[in-house]
């Protein structure tokens, strides 16, 4: 029994990552502005996006994935 639907699942996974291109282009955009107002900070919050909060949504989807195959 599947507690879970895999299209929904792929659903969240493709609006998760179009969330993710869109935040990583916004930091990118205004790398300059965010920069020139709190020096190094653009480079710590692409960074953190990018190994911390992506780590964790890949995680989310594996166990959801894996786990609830009975």
């Amino acid at each position: 029994m599947k507690i879970y639907d895999d299209q929904a699942t792929d659903r969240l996974v493709a609006w998760w990552m179009r969330l993710n291109i869109f935040v990583l282009a916004a930091l990118m955009a205004f790398k300059s502005f965010i920069k020139s107002a709190f020096n190094s900070l653009s480079k710590r919050l692409i960074i953190f996006w990018v190994t911390g909060v992506d780590f964790i949504a890949f995680m989310v989807s594996l166990f959801l994935r894996l786990s609830f195959d009975f």
